[in-house]
């Protein structure tokens, strides 16, 4: 397992220390260093959680390449900050999705993928982006132990990509849902 080392959260090392799997601490993936370093471990398949885009010379020296938990619904939610970007819009469900790694970012053939209601919450983005980070690992879960990373293009008619919101778009947002938190309680 390869860790970003400002990544490194207690619950992975702990599911390497329970599947007997080393953990190598990386600073840039992209980085010589990192990609000695995988292909002298014979890495089977990479896992990447949020990190910056892969080089092509880096996503393609596992064996069966590289797949990404994407915590939004590809193609619609490319790109930053999908949870923010599905309330902003209104959406009923917030995505997670598990894709392939492709050259360009979030274009990847999707594994799987699953949402969760954002009502259901109570429009609380902490909740919700905890919601999908469960969601995101036992989806995760269910694609490795199927055992065949074979995915579904995606519809690129039905692609968008998001850059990271204003700070108009995050008022905006701030105040709609504390609107609709308060009709909640009432």
């Amino acid at each position: 397992m390869f860790l970003k080392s400002d990544d490194v959260e207690a619950a992975f090392r702990e599911f390497a220390r329970l599947h007997n799997i080393e953990v190598v601490e990386i600073d840039d993936f992209n980085a010589d260093k990192a990609r000695d370093a995988m292909r002298t471990r014979n890495v089977d398949v990479g896992i990447v959680f949020g990190t910056r885009k892969l080089s092509v010379a880096t996503f393609s020296i596992p064996h069966y390449g590289c797949i990404n938990i994407h915590h939004g619904s590809l193609p619609y939610y490319r790109g930053s900050e999908s949870l923010f970007w599905a309330m902003y819009n209104n959406e009923e469900y917030a995505g997670v999705t598990v894709h392939r790694i492709a050259e360009r970012l979030d274009t990847g053939d999707i594994l799987a993928t699953t949402s969760v209601r954002i009502k259901d919450y109570k429009y609380n983005q902490a909740v919700i982006q905890s919601k999908l980070f469960e969601a995101g690992n036992d989806l995760l879960c269910a694609v490795l132990k199927e055992g065949s990373l074979a995915g579904v293009p995606q519809d690129e008619s039905r692609a968008r990509y998001y850059s990271l919101p204003t700070k108009d778009e995050r008022r905006s947002l701030d105040k709609r849902l504390k609107a609709l938190r308060k009709a909640c309680r009432e």
